[in-house]
């Protein structure tokens, strides 16, 4: 499975290595990194990427216009 373009981007320019994807459920993909703190997760539908840091979901600004669009 492949990640859209738009994390790509973010694991790009924040120099995160991508280990594994995984595709949990219709809602959300889980992505495993070799980062200090390794999960993200995408949510398909909201395209909301969260990070997890001790334990708990972090929300992540990312520029993507269709989320801005949807808000306002």
């Amino acid at each position: 499975m492949d990640l859209p373009v738009l994390i790509e981007n973010y694991m790009f320019n924040h120099q995160i290595k991508v280990l594994s994807i995984l595709d949990e459920s219709k809602e959300n993909i889980t992505i495993r990194t070799g980062d200090t703190f390794p999960l993200y997760r995408w949510f398909k539908i909201s395209h909301i990427l969260q990070h997890q840091i001790n334990g708990e979901w972090e929300d992540i600004k990312l520029e993507d216009k269709k989320v801005q669009e949807r808000l306002f």
